[in-house]
């Protein structure tokens, strides 16, 4: 990265005066001249931003390969070529092609986010050189420039104000707030982004007046270049999923290859040939690995996401579907989210309400009020481009209060009772806070409440008074505008003391609807729901409160103590935090990171350049679909319809789609051992080995695949409350899939022992034995379907999907054993009737075994 002078960079640009400035960047008021332009580009670089720690192709490619359940699903493909089960080998190549697609995908997205963040400063730039104004590429400024901008531009660099005129612009993008913000080159010293009043930051938009500005900072060191290289270096962090599947990955890598080697091993010793024990070894293998579970969790997510998609949720990649149902902490950002970020007309207070004990709203305005409504509308410059009869589809252009009003006035038909006599003789700027509009006889005059009070001729306890009600509604979170009017005393008279105080209006962003609802949702599965804004305390206080988050002044942090705080410090008083305020970017991220350490598993929402790189750290980014092309370029998932209560909704889905994924490993993992306990007890015993490779594959590929992928389908779940640091395979699920499979796999070799010893003709015995091998496990799954209710507290037979698979594999099982083709090809015999009830009792027993299981943890838990 090119780097500014030390100088420059340790220069706090928005907090010394302009001459000061100008010394430090060795510029002058004629700007600079082509050739110091040129060699300041050579030595600052293009006002540009390039991604960091860019991944060949092949190096991608490569390092998807070397996840232990990839190589464990290419091992097991290399067996099964071996073995000339070529269509299983088909199958298992296919699961890692698109692991590999998936994974390799994903790994591009950091860049394409820096390819939207550079769009915001590919335009053009009016800059003075040589003491002349000249249009270039935006790309070719350098620190010390001049810039003349207005109305309807980009700012192409961060720049100090040196002289404006009716200064507005959108900082949505840097700050997430959707109202204008009022520039001027006035005094500043507080650094938080949102207070720098005398500063214009690159990529934000001009929504009114011109001003001359002074670049101060370009490329990499502007704020969205910061932004750009905070989302370059911020790795995406592993889901729960992919973090328990690359753990258990290589336990079952190394349990494998010990068991594989030992079981080759001891049947050579047990006096079998090398060729056999080389044959049955690699089935062993097959059998031991889920090669099912990659292919499987992938139907799984992908249903999921087009599942969540109905509910209005767009998941950008798949491993994020699983993640919604163990999110266990949201961070939720305030306009949009909560709230619609559409201001609106709240109320209208004539002055003798303000001057009552008490205020009381009311719906609809009366004639007064309406009067007062007109009487704004003079003092505004907002235009209506009327495109149809629709009032829907008409056109407003303007500030937002100057908007709001006009849509007011159209919405109460009063339009057409009069035509305005007024003209805009001073408009609003930051250091007046009013706009004047006046007649042949009048002023009107708009602006902050404050001033105009003071300016009225209304004594100073009822100014006071009024004060107070200011006050109040200010902490609800409206803001303010009052009007007043004042008779002129000579024809250019623009004085506004002394005029007559007439009242008072308030706008608010309303909040979204059942948003309270949506929240109760979310708290009762046991996730917490925390506010992160750039908002102001009592605001910020005054929305939690009425979407049902009750929150102190204890419970309350804002970016100033934030960044008092050391990390240790900071996660200490975390856990005790329902309201951060005041927050800047670098706190966002700061906050969400530090409560991934302390054990969450954390959902961010953003909509904002600014919340990028957050998004792509957390857990789960989550972006309003309203939000710029950055914020859902890095996200994991976007809001279609900007709602709060799709998170509900989509959660919902999440916990779903994990139980699908808990069944799937229970279902695959449990029977995983059976043939290595069965063909390592026969071989320590003496017995005759109980299955050949070939029966191994057979009932392998038919138990296997079919009823795992019936699971993804599978709508029967349950609802547990969220826990923080709890892995999606929990001691639970890893005992019933690892710890239940030992105990029924030592059981199905304590069978086999008993059938051996007990049925005289040794095909026979070893015939019923593969049938109790092949078919317990299709009637446990059907135990599996739910693992946090009994089986009769549900219909165990409501997957359709399930019971074709498990019908299927009955129905191959039984040709197997009942066709004298089959019976050549396997090495079987038919059972005899009087054999049958072995088979009936071997499946009820393990029915039971799990259920009892499932009862023990009901009553733990």
């Amino acid at each position: 990265m090119r780097t500014h002078e030390k100088e420059h960079q340790n220069t706090i640009y928005w907090a010394v005066p302009v001459h000061t400035l100008e010394e430090v960047l060795e510029t002058s008021q004629n700007g600079l001249t082509d050739e110091e332009a040129k060699q300041r580009l050579l030595k600052y670089g293009g006002n540009t931003f390039e991604a960091k720690n860019v991944h060949t192709p092949l190096r991608i490619i490569l390092s998807q390969i070397m996840n232990p359940l990839i190589g464990i699903l290419l091992c097991a493909a290399a067996v099964t070529f071996y073995l000339n089960e070529h269509i299983e080998t088909v199958a298992i190549l296919i699961a890692v092609f698109i692991n590999i697609i998936f994974g390799t995908y994903q790994e591009f997205k950091a860049e394409n986010t820096i390819d939207k963040l550079k769009n915001y400063i590919k335009n053009k730039a009016r800059v003075l050189r040589d003491g002349k104004i000249t249009e270039i590429d935006a790309i070719e400024l350098v620190p010390g420039d001049i810039v003349h901008i207005s109305y309807g531009n980009r700012v192409p660099a961060d720049a100090r104000i040196l002289e404006s005129t009716n200064l507005t612009v959108d900082e949505a993008i840097l700050t997430g707030e959707s109202m204008a913000v009022t520039k001027s080159n006035i005094e500043v010293t507080s650094d938080i982004i949102t207070d720098r009043k005398n500063s214009l930051f690159c990529g934000t938009y001009i929504v009114n007046g011109n001003a001359t500005v002074l670049i101060v900072n370009t490329g990499d060191h502007t704020e969205i270049g910061k932004i750009a290289n905070s989302v370059s270096g911020t790795k995406r962090a592993p889901t729960p999923v992919q973090h328990a599947v690359a753990q258990i990955s290589w336990y079952i890598l190394l349990i494998t290859i010990t068991i594989v080697l030992f079981v080759f091993f001891l049947g050579i010793y047990r006096g079998q040939s090398v060729s056999e024990m080389l044959v049955l070894s690699a089935a062993i293998a097959v059998g031991a690995v889920p090669e099912a579970l990659p292919i499987t969790l992938t139907v799984i997510l992908s249903i999921g996401v087009l599942n969540i998609s109905k509910k209005g949720g767009l998941i950008r990649k798949l491993s994020a579907a699983e993640t919604l149902g163990s999110t266990t902490l949201i961070l939720t950002d305030k306009t949009g989210t909560l709230t619609k970020a559409e201001l609106t007309l709240g109320n209208i207070f004539l002055t003798d309400e303000l001057l009552q004990k008490t205020l009381v709203e009311k719906s609809g305005f009366t004639h007064a009020q309406k009067e007062l409504l007109q009487t704004a509308a003079y003092n505004t410059e907002a235009t209506v481009e009327k495109v149809t009869d629709d009032t829907s589809n008409w056109i407003y252009s303007g500030s937002a209060f100057d908007t709001i009003i006009l849509k007011s006035v159209h919405a109460q038909g009063l339009e057409e009772d009069k035509k305005n006599p007024y003209t805009l003789i001073s408009p609003f700027n930051s250091t007046n806070k009013y706009s004047i509009s006046s007649d042949s006889s009048q002023n009107i005059i708009s602006g902050a409440p404050d001033i105009l009070l003071r300016a009225s001729t209304l004594s100073e306890d009822e100014q006071e008074h009024i004060l107070e009600k200011i006050q109040t509604l200010s902490t609800e979170g409206k803001r303010l505008i009052a009007v007043g009017q004042k008779a002129k005393k000579h024809s250019d008279d623009s004085s506004i003391e002394g005029l007559h105080f007439l009242g008072l209006f308030t706008f608010s962003d309303p909040l979204r609807e059942n948003i309270s609802k949506s929240i109760h949702e979310i708290q009762a599965k046991g996730i917490a729901v925390k506010i992160i804004t750039g908002d102001l305390p009592g605001t910020a206080k005054y929305i939690a409160h009425k979407v049902g988050i009750d929150v102190t002044d204890e419970e309350i942090l804002n970016g100033e103590q934030i960044r008092k705080f050391t990390d240790d410090e900071l996660s200490t008083v975390l856990p005790n935090i329902k309201l951060f305020v005041r927050v800047t970017p670098e706190d966002k991220l700061r906050i969400g990171t530090l409560y991934r350490k302390l054990g969450e598993i954390v959902a961010m929402t953003g909509d904002g350049v600014n919340d990028s790189p957050a998004l792509k750290a957390m857990d789960i980014g989550i972006s309003l679909a309203s939000g710029s092309d950055v914020a859902k370029s890095a996200a994991d998932m976007i809001l279609l319809d900007n709602n709060f209560k799709t998170i509900t909704d989509t959660i919902t889905e999440g916990h779903k789609i994990r139980s699908n994924i808990q069944k799937v490993f229970v279902y695959l993992m449990s029977n995983s051992l059976d043939v290595v306990f069965v063909i390592t007890g026969a071989l320590i015993t003496g017995l005759a080995l109980p299955l050949n490779a070939l029966q191994i594959l057979w009932v392998n590929v038919i138990t296997g695949t079919l009823p795992a992928l019936a699971f993804a389908y599978d709508s029967n779940h349950s609802v547990n409350k969220n826990k923080k640091g709890e892995s999606i395979f929990d001691y639970r699920i890893r005992f019933m899939a690892v710890g239940l499979g030992v105990f029924s796999s030592m059981l199905l070799f304590f069978l086999y022992s008993y059938l051996v010893h007990s049925i005289a003709d040794a095909v026979i015995a070893r015939s019923v034995f593969f049938v109790c091998f092949a078919t317990y496990i299709l009637t446990i799954s059907y135990s599996f379907r739910n693992l946090d209710k009994m089986i009769y507290h549900y219909n165990p037979f409501s997957n359709v999907r399930l019971n074709i698979a498990n019908g299927v594999a009955l129905i191959l099982i039984a040709y197997t054993i009942w066709s004298p083709f089959m019976q050549n090809i396997f090495d079987v015999h038919h059972i005899p009737l009087v054999y049958i009830w072995i088979i009936i009792a071997w499946n009820l027993f393990n029915l039971c075994v799990v259920e009892f299981t499932k009862w023990l943890f009901i009553r733990m838990r």
